[in-house]
């Protein structure tokens, strides 16, 4: 079982991050990528575990916080390729928001496809419930040295408000 079901079955159900800019610290692409740990704050930075500034730059990826219960695009792309394409693009953070019932109550979501133009996708995701995904998602981010911040963004999943 992965640290990340770990966390929400051990009963924790929402996660807060308070985030300080460092509006002075060099620009995500001018920065190597860093080689891991937990990033911290000291004053008004944002530091890496040698403590050196970073500035976070995110994209958010919607999806878990909605009644299909799973990332967007999944239904067309594999998910390591969309992270790569992340990292490509200079972004070192995901903001990934998501609904209290990928926890409480979980499915298998139906909107993830295994199959595409190109051959195979997603294959590590069948018969997996979102939040399992979710875990998958934040090693493979990991691995590529993408940061996440977890948004528990709604009690029910939704669409609206």
């Amino acid at each position: 079982m992965s640290s990340i079901t770990s966390f929400f079955q051990s009963g924790i159900h929402a996660l807060i991050i308070w985030v300080a800019f460092a509006f002075h610290a060099l620009p995500t692409w001018l920065t190597p990528p860093h080689s891991g740990g937990f990033w911290h704050t000291s004053g008004n930075q944002i530091l890496t575990v040698d403590n050196k500034p970073i500035r976070i730059a995110d994209i958010n990826w919607y999806g878990l916080e909605t009644s299909e219960a799973v990332l967007g695009g999944l239904d067309s792309q594999d998910y390591k390729v969309i992270l790569r394409s992340v990292r490509a693009n200079g972004y070192n953070t995901l903001r990934i928001p998501f609904a209290n019932a990928i926890v409480e109550s979980p499915v298998i979501p139906e909107n993830v496809r295994f199959a595409s133009p190109n051959g195979s996708i997603n294959t590590d995701l069948r018969n997996q419930t979102s939040l399992q995904i979710l875990d998958h998602v934040i090693e493979s981010a990991g691995t590529l040295g993408l940061k996440v911040i977890l948004d528990n963004h709604r009690s029910d999943a939704g669409s609206s408000g």
